[in-house]
């Protein structure tokens, strides 16, 4: 079939171009799932023992994410890094008062496993807005938005809580 190659199976074997929102979303959860997977592996070989379960969990939500978004249902992650999305928000948006350590800003001076977790964080970041984007096509984006917004809420509490061994 000519211009195969310009268009991927979707759902229920439809086609779609590879630059339809929807692949677009579907690269982008790929991408994220291969960096959160890059930050454990990294924090497992370097010693980073009390960030590993926290990216351990991020991994298990992503590949919940990745999987729901293929078949088009609703995800069910209510909870990440033990804590609810309530609880996310709180403690991400008090830190001092909840984890004893301000809020952190990265700079030059910032150590690489702090680093690869705000390059997480981001990431996540840029898959909520894909997910945005496509939420006339794909309605089922609608859940997986706030499960990536409480996922870059984690990613940043493992961040403040990386960044203060440091201090």
């Amino acid at each position: 079939m000519r211009n195969e190659e310009s268009k991927t199976v979707y759902m229920g074997g439809k086609t779609l171009r590879k630059d339809d929102g929807r692949i677009i979303l579907r690269g982008e959860l790929d991408s994220l799932l291969a960096r959160a997977v890059m930050t454990c592996a990294y924090a497992k070989q370097y010693g980073y023992t009390e960030i590993v379960s926290g990216c351990e969990d991020i991994v298990r939500v992503l590949r919940e994410i990745v999987k729901s978004e293929a078949l088009g249902t609703v995800c069910e992650v209510r909870e990440i890094l033990g804590m609810d999305f309530d609880e996310l928000r709180q403690v991400s948006h008090n830190p001092r008062t909840e984890l004893g350590a301000g809020h952190y800003f990265p700079d030059e001076n910032t150590d690489s496993m702090t680093a690869m977790l705000n390059l997480l964080r981001t990431d996540a970041r840029r898959a909520e807005r894909y997910c945005a984007a496509v939420l006339e096509e794909h309605p089922s984006a609608e859940g997986l938005i706030a499960v990536l917004n409480r996922l870059s809420s984690a990613a940043y509490i493992l961040m403040i809580e990386c960044s203060a061994r440091f201090e």
